[in-house]
């Protein structure tokens, strides 16, 4: 099945000074979505894998207010991605817990919000521990696997 290129197209009117508006059409070049999205990973450090859990997170720092549970997306070797029904800046300090299939103990570890796009966020992990680095590494080896 071929995928049907993904085209922008959006119409500008413009007050000339007659009185009639002119149209003008503008197009970009067509781009296969396989081929956007090609773009996007070669410009990832890591490739991202999809996860749905609970993903469980504490803001840091002076205005610490509990816990917020949302679900998560999608993960990497260095972050972790989810919907949650609130509002943090970028750049804040969290805590993230989440669970994963190769450890009976959640996995709890920092981050930082790295990006947001309306209920979506992006965190970056830090300060990783050895053992918490493996336990994500190897989350996503098994990910790689069942794609």
């Amino acid at each position: 099945m071929a995928e049907e290129p993904c085209s922008i197209s959006r119409t500008i009117q413009r007050k000339p000074r007659a009185r009639h508006r002119k149209e003008v059409k503008i197009h970009s070049s067509p781009m296969n979505c396989a081929e956007g999205h090609e773009l996007v990973m070669n410009r990832r450090r890591y490739q991202r894998y999809e996860i749905d859990t609970q993903l469980q997170v504490t803001l840091l720092g002076l205005e610490q207010r509990g816990t917020l549970r949302g679900r998560s997306l999608n993960i990497s070797e260095a972050g972790i991605a989810g919907v949650f029904v609130t509002v943090w800046d970028v750049g804040a300090p969290v805590c993230l817990e989440f669970s994963v299939r190769v450890t009976s103990n959640p996995v709890r570890v920092g981050a930082v919000v790295r990006s947001r796009s309306g209920y979506r966020y992006g965190f970056e992990f830090v300060d990783l521990s050895p053992e918490q680095r493996e336990i994500i590494n190897k989350t996503c080896r098994t990910l790689a696997l069942l794609e």
